[in-house]
């Protein structure tokens, strides 16, 4: 048995116990989301160090403790973070310590009908894409409950993590061939009317934009998807990598097309754009993966 994967009987004890923590969670002001992911990331993560087992399994969650006693202890460390969900100037602002739960809870929610949700970290708002499903009929709202990531193939996971790969590779080979004809200093920033208004060294311009596209998908590859990591953890790397890989391979081709003074307001535009849409078809994509999973797999872990 490899070192990621659970046993039938294992992996519905584990479903029992998230579904018996979500239950207790419901009527509370806690963001079940965010605590749900956390919960199944912890628990797949430590049960991957272990032979898969329903003992191990069982362990693990009797260390966790009951249903009822994990939502007191949500509810203390919430009480403990006074400084989540405040506002100021109007915006809401969170410097709690980002991790992947957070990550998912803001961007992935289709049980929170706002679309606009508070930054996982820093001051300002961050798109729910979950509730633009919902609100689309892609998704129901309940189906957050179902933690779909959770059961998403290895295979589309990985197959996921391509794409951003791919986008981030491509710009990589724009700057290649590009480079020999390029001037000196390129556009570093672009007005209103797509026309550069700041240029910079190309070395430092390039270098930037490739950090920006490559550096997150290099760290999903790494962190995201190293053994023992959780799918629904895996799901969330490439969704987000698949965003900034866009931006940044986007941006090299606007750089380069805007350094012969070319305007570029339109494919500025649709850079960001097709950024967003990317990111939010993937996420659905592997949502309805997962639900599909689920339910194809529900009868054979009744067993």
């Amino acid at each position: 048995m490899s070192e990621t994967e659970l046993s039938p009987q294992a992996r519905a004890l584990v479903e029992e116990y998230l579904t018996s923590v979500r239950d207790a969670l419901r009527g509370t002001d806690l963001p079940r989301s965010e605590i749900l992911v956390d919960l199944r990331t912890h628990i797949e993560e430590a049960a991957a160090h272990t032979d898969g087992s329903v003992d191990a399994v069982r362990s693990i969650i009797d260390e966790l403790g009951p249903a009822e006693q994990y939502r007191e202890t949500a509810e203390d460390t919430a009480e403990g973070a006074t400084h989540t969900g405040r506002r100021v100037l109007g915006m809401p602002y969170d410097f709690t310590p980002p991790s992947t739960a957070k990550f998912a809870a803001r961007w992935w929610n289709p049980a929170d009908p706002r679309i606009l949700m508070p930054k996982v970290w820093g001051v300002g708002w961050t798109i729910n894409f979950g509730a633009i499903a919902v609100k689309l009929g892609i998704m129901r709202p309940d189906d957050e409950d179902a933690m779909p990531f959770g059961n998403v193939p290895d295979r589309v996971l990985v197959l996921a993590m391509l794409v951003p790969t791919v986008i981030a590779a491509a710009g990589v080979i724009a700057v290649a061939l590009a480079w020999r004809t390029l001037p000196a200093e390129v556009p570093t920033h672009w007005g209103i009317g797509g026309q550069p208004d700041q240029w910079g060294d190309k070395l430092s311009a390039f270098g930037f934009l490739l950090l920006m596209g490559a550096g997150p998908v290099l760290l999903g590859w790494l962190r995201g998807f190293r053994r023992g990591t959780s799918r629904a953890v895996r799901a969330f790397w490439a969704a987000g990598t698949v965003m900034f890989s866009t931006l940044g391979s986007g941006l090299v081709g606007v750089t380069i097309h805007s350094a012969n003074d070319a305007s570029s307001e339109w494919l500025i535009w649709m850079i960001i754009i097709g950024a967003l849409v990317l990111m939010f078809a993937m996420l659905v994509g592997m949502s309805r993966l997962g639900l599909a999973a689920e339910w194809r797999d529900a009868p054979k872990l009744r067993k």
